[in-house]
Protein backbone atom coordinates (compact mmCIF):
# COMPACT_ATOMS: atom_id res chain seq x y z
CA UNK A 1 0.00 0.00 0.00
CA UNK A 2 1.22 3.45 -0.84
CA UNK A 3 0.70 6.79 0.83
CA UNK A 4 -2.69 7.14 2.56
CA UNK A 5 -3.18 3.38 2.11
CA UNK A 6 -4.07 3.80 -1.55
CA UNK A 7 -4.36 0.60 -3.59
CA UNK A 8 -1.47 -0.05 -5.96
CA UNK A 9 -1.18 -1.66 -9.37
CA UNK A 10 -0.25 -4.89 -7.56
CA UNK A 11 -3.72 -4.89 -6.05
CA UNK A 12 -5.21 -4.58 -9.52
CA UNK A 13 -3.09 -7.45 -10.84
CA UNK A 14 -4.12 -9.67 -7.95
CA UNK A 15 -7.81 -8.86 -8.38
CA UNK A 16 -7.63 -9.56 -12.10
CA UNK A 17 -5.73 -12.78 -11.41
CA UNK A 18 -8.27 -13.88 -8.83
CA UNK A 19 -11.24 -13.38 -11.12
CA UNK A 20 -9.77 -14.61 -14.41
CA UNK A 21 -11.01 -17.89 -15.87
CA UNK A 22 -9.60 -19.29 -19.12
CA UNK A 23 -7.78 -16.01 -19.71
CA UNK A 24 -10.93 -13.87 -19.47
CA UNK A 25 -11.73 -11.50 -16.61
CA UNK A 26 -15.10 -12.49 -15.15
CA UNK A 27 -17.98 -10.22 -14.21
CA UNK A 28 -17.41 -11.27 -10.58
CA UNK A 29 -14.40 -8.91 -10.57
CA UNK A 30 -16.67 -6.03 -11.52
CA UNK A 31 -19.16 -7.00 -8.80
CA UNK A 32 -16.35 -7.25 -6.25
CA UNK A 33 -15.06 -3.76 -7.06
CA UNK A 34 -18.58 -2.29 -7.05
CA UNK A 35 -19.03 -3.64 -3.51
CA UNK A 36 -15.87 -1.78 -2.51
CA UNK A 37 -17.22 1.40 -4.15
CA UNK A 38 -20.46 0.96 -2.18
CA UNK A 39 -18.48 0.66 1.06
CA UNK A 40 -16.60 3.86 0.23
CA UNK A 41 -19.87 5.71 -0.32
CA UNK A 42 -21.25 4.34 2.96
CA UNK A 43 -18.14 5.51 4.76
CA UNK A 44 -18.36 8.95 3.19
CA UNK A 45 -22.01 9.28 4.27
CA UNK A 46 -20.97 8.30 7.79
CA UNK A 47 -18.14 10.84 7.76
CA UNK A 48 -20.57 13.54 6.60
CA UNK A 49 -22.93 12.76 9.47
CA UNK A 50 -20.07 12.54 11.99
CA UNK A 51 -18.69 15.92 11.00
CA UNK A 52 -22.15 17.50 10.83
CA UNK A 53 -22.78 16.46 14.45
CA UNK A 54 -19.45 17.92 15.53
CA UNK A 55 -20.10 21.12 13.59
CA UNK A 56 -23.48 21.55 15.30
CA UNK A 57 -22.08 20.75 18.75
CA UNK A 58 -19.10 23.06 18.39
CA UNK A 59 -21.25 25.87 17.01
CA UNK A 60 -23.61 25.56 19.95
CA UNK A 61 -20.77 25.48 22.46
CA UNK A 62 -18.97 28.38 20.80
CA UNK A 63 -22.10 30.54 20.93
CA UNK A 64 -22.16 30.15 24.73
CA UNK A 65 -18.44 30.59 25.37
CA UNK A 66 -16.41 31.97 22.47
CA UNK A 67 -13.30 29.89 22.00
CA UNK A 68 -10.88 30.07 19.09
CA UNK A 69 -10.05 26.39 19.27
CA UNK A 70 -13.73 25.57 18.64
CA UNK A 71 -13.65 27.85 15.60
CA UNK A 72 -10.65 25.93 14.27
CA UNK A 73 -12.45 22.64 15.03
CA UNK A 74 -15.47 23.83 13.02
CA UNK A 75 -13.23 24.71 10.09
CA UNK A 76 -11.66 21.21 10.25
CA UNK A 77 -15.15 19.64 10.39
CA UNK A 78 -16.16 21.54 7.25
CA UNK A 79 -12.90 20.56 5.57
CA UNK A 80 -13.39 16.88 6.46
CA UNK A 81 -16.93 16.92 5.09
CA UNK A 82 -15.85 18.71 1.93
CA UNK A 83 -13.24 16.04 1.21
CA UNK A 84 -15.85 13.29 0.80
CA UNK A 85 -18.30 15.29 -1.29
CA UNK A 86 -16.59 14.33 -4.59
CA UNK A 87 -17.35 10.67 -3.82
CA UNK A 88 -21.04 11.40 -4.16
CA UNK A 89 -20.84 12.77 -7.68
CA UNK A 90 -21.95 10.66 -10.61
CA UNK A 91 -19.81 10.37 -13.70
CA UNK A 92 -19.99 8.10 -16.69
CA UNK A 93 -16.64 6.93 -17.98
CA UNK A 94 -15.81 6.51 -21.66
CA UNK A 95 -18.04 4.01 -23.46
CA UNK A 96 -15.03 1.77 -24.14
CA UNK A 97 -14.58 1.35 -20.38
CA UNK A 98 -17.75 -0.74 -20.40
CA UNK A 99 -16.90 -2.87 -23.42
CA UNK A 100 -15.59 -5.80 -21.36
CA UNK A 101 -15.21 -6.88 -17.77
CA UNK A 102 -11.43 -6.30 -18.01
CA UNK A 103 -11.91 -2.70 -19.21
CA UNK A 104 -14.59 -2.12 -16.57
CA UNK A 105 -12.31 -3.45 -13.82
CA UNK A 106 -9.52 -1.05 -14.82
CA UNK A 107 -11.91 1.93 -14.92
CA UNK A 108 -13.46 1.07 -11.55
CA UNK A 109 -10.03 0.55 -10.01
CA UNK A 110 -8.94 4.00 -11.18
CA UNK A 111 -12.00 5.44 -9.43
CA UNK A 112 -11.27 3.41 -6.29
CA UNK A 113 -7.76 4.85 -6.11
CA UNK A 114 -8.74 8.50 -6.00
CA UNK A 115 -11.75 7.82 -3.76
CA UNK A 116 -9.56 5.96 -1.28
CA UNK A 117 -7.29 8.98 -1.04
CA UNK A 118 -10.21 11.31 -0.30
CA UNK A 119 -11.80 8.98 2.29
CA UNK A 120 -8.51 8.54 4.13
CA UNK A 121 -7.83 12.28 4.14
CA UNK A 122 -11.33 12.89 5.47
CA UNK A 123 -10.84 10.32 8.24
CA UNK A 124 -7.62 12.11 9.22
CA UNK A 125 -9.36 15.52 9.16
CA UNK A 126 -12.20 14.07 11.25
CA UNK A 127 -9.66 12.83 13.78
CA UNK A 128 -8.13 16.31 13.99
CA UNK A 129 -11.64 17.74 14.39
CA UNK A 130 -12.33 15.36 17.27
CA UNK A 131 -9.11 16.24 19.08
CA UNK A 132 -9.53 19.99 18.63
CA UNK A 133 -13.18 19.82 19.64
CA UNK A 134 -12.41 17.83 22.77
CA UNK A 135 -9.71 20.30 23.74
CA UNK A 136 -12.03 23.22 23.05
CA UNK A 137 -14.85 21.69 25.07
CA UNK A 138 -12.42 21.18 27.95
CA UNK A 139 -11.71 24.90 27.88
CA UNK A 140 -8.31 24.95 26.21
CA UNK A 141 -7.46 28.22 24.51
CA UNK A 142 -5.24 29.02 21.56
Amino acid sequence: MSKFMQPSDDHLKNIIGRFTKNGIVCEEAVDYLYRILDRQISKSVGLLAYNALFLAAFSSAASKTPNHILLVARIWALFAATLVMPLLRLKWEKATDYSSAAADVKAIFKTLKWRTRYVNLSVFASFVTSILGALGMLGWKI
